[in-house]
């Protein structure tokens, strides 16, 4: 039975998936691992799917949720931002490159994250695709945010090295995410967000950021493990997708979100 955007189990039990809270000053996850071939080639597509519940306006702040990034405290590579640097405010960014320049960007404008719901964001971008058939899909819940395409080249990826995965800032020191991240779930294959079905393999229908049952490795949406499926509290977040993940793992002044994720 639903009532007001909740889901009631059989038994009246409610289930529910962890989140991390990280404090916007000295809080990240780090784990030294390569995992940039997977996603280095253009044309390669990548869905990411994440959740974000900010502790306050995310407006006039720049913040890190995810990236791959080159090394241990380069803030170059495959990143995942809130950015309000120049024109920007507010601003919802997925992209690859130098992090000051871009080569290969989806941004938003009209993105927004309120701080009592979790928001369910939802990406797919093509690598290297400068065109305007390039698959590109952004979506907060189930809102097309209506992101512009702004590639520098045709060329996509421009990392030499490593592509390290992080949480919860831009791997330099700076720009630290202040409120809770839920799981990272990210593959190299096409979802097509623009088709709700696909966005409710994930959340909700309505507006609530909501999270489906993904299952214990990330299979559950798509019948395939993702490449990385990174979940847990602040104790045991790990990764569960397909990609090797035994290099060190940093989880570094993380604290359990007070609210956790609704299962529907």
């Amino acid at each position: 039975m639903a009532q007001q955007g909740y889901v009631f189990l059989q038994g009246g039990a409610d289930e529910f998936i962890d989140a991390v809270s990280y404090n916007g000053s000295s809080s990240d996850f780090q784990l030294q691992q390569d995992w940039r071939s997977t996603f280095a080639d253009d044309g390669t597509v990548i869905s990411l799917v994440t959740w974000i519940k900010p502790a306050a306006s995310i407006s006039g702040t720049n913040q890190g949720i995810f990236g791959l990034f080159e090394g241990t405290s380069d803030p170059d590579g495959i990143v995942l931002r809130i950015d309000s640097t120049g024109s920007f405010n507010g601003t919802l960014v997925f992209g690859i490159g130098a992090s000051g320049s871009l080569d290969h960007r989806l941004h938003s404008t009209s993105f927004s994250a309120g701080t009592s719901l979790f928001t369910c964001i939802m990406i797919c971008l093509e690598i290297g695709n400068n065109t305007g058939s390039a698959i590109k899909h952004m979506y907060m819940n189930n809102t097309d945010t209506s992101p512009t395409l702004n590639p520098a080249s045709a060329s996509g990826h421009t990392i030499p090295s490593v592509g390290y995965p992080v949480i919860g800032n831009n791997n330099n020191g700076g720009d630290f995410f202040n409120g809770c991240i839920g799981p990272i779930w990210m593959t190299d294959e096409e979802i097509d967000f623009s088709v709700a079905a696909n966005r409710q393999k994930f959340t909700d229908a309505g507006n609530f950021g909501h999270i489906k049952d993904l299952g214990e490795d990330g299979s559950r949406p798509t019948g395939t493990q993702p490449k990385i499926y990174i979940k847990g509290n602040a104790t045991n977040i790990a990764q569960h997708g397909s990609l090797s993940g035994s290099g060190t793992l940093t989880r570094g002044n993380l604290t359990n979100c007070a609210t956790r994720l609704r299962v529907i």
